[in-house]
């Protein structure tokens, strides 16, 4: 981001998620990944930065992640293109070190008290979710004993991943039960969908990383028809029409307030 406004990119990816399926990007980032486990020197990166570009910036931050190398570049990335300013590093796992993260950016970018002020914003639209949800549990001012809703947010449909990271927290604040993964923090991991019949979720979230809800209303409706996913449609949640297709990538992907 430059003074201006304008935006420059700086990094690419060997993937084109727009134009591939679930199952081939899938796929790729596997390949990707075991080659650099492998240490293959001539193995194509799954992202990639432009040094040169980068040295005719100059540039007074550099801001990048170390939570998901799936997702995007990461400070070894960075760093190994010797900038010449700070480069802050986040990865944040669950709501409170976003909020935590939110402040530790702005003070990266020299604008402390606006990072304070932003937190608080967020902690307190946090809040009052929290509390609208118990006080729908009230009624004359007494508490109600209803059940809590099992929620299952599917991070990846082809192969099937739960949520991750800050999910679990989200699903709680919104007074629900997460399936599958409950610890808030840890990393989503890949399941079956025998797993998910299992579990019998009774809300079914299809929230895929980094697409939007064009793309993840497209590649749920694609999985109800696939021989391959015929227990996605028989799913309880599915029956009684309590799966919904969201944009993962503006309200669950991203460690930020959208």
């Amino acid at each position: 981001l430059l003074a201006d406004g304008r935006i420059k990119r700086v990094t690419t990816s060997a993937i084109d998620p727009h134009s591939s399926s679930q199952k081939d990007i899938d796929e790729a980032v596997k390949r990707f990944a075991a080659a650099a486990l492998a240490s293959d020197a001539d193995s194509t990166p799954l992202y990639s930065l432009d040094n040169v570009l980068m040295a005719t910036l100059d540039a007074t931050v550099v801001l990048t992640q170390d939570l998901c190398r799936v997702c995007a570049i990461n400070r070894d990335d960075v760093l190994s293109s010797s900038p010449s300013c700070d480069v802050h590093s986040g990865a944040p796992g669950t709501l409170a070190e976003v909020a935590g993260s939110i402040e530790a950016i702005a003070t990266a970018c020299g604008v402390p008290v606006r990072g304070r002020k932003a937190r608080e914003a967020f902690e307190e639209q946090l809040a009052m979710v929290t509390a609208a949800v118990e006080g729908s549990r009230k009624r004359d001012g007494q508490q109600r004993q209803l059940p809590v809703p099992k929620v299952l947010l599917l991070e990846w449909i082809d192969p099937v991943f739960d949520g991750g990271h800050w999910v679990p927290g989200m699903i709680r604040a919104a007074g629900c039960e997460p399936c599958l993964n409950a610890v808030e923090g840890a990393r989503s991991v890949e399941r079956t969908w025998d797993d998910v019949a299992a579990d019998d979720p009774d809300v079914v979230l299809v929230a895929c990383c980094g697409f939007d809800l064009e793309r993840n209303a497209i590649d749920a409706a694609a999985a109800l028809l696939s021989s391959g996913s015929h227990q996605f449609a028989a799913l309880r949640a599915v029956k009684t029409g309590r799966a919904f297709a969201l944009d993962g990538n503006r309200y669950f992907a991203r460690p930020s307030p959208a």
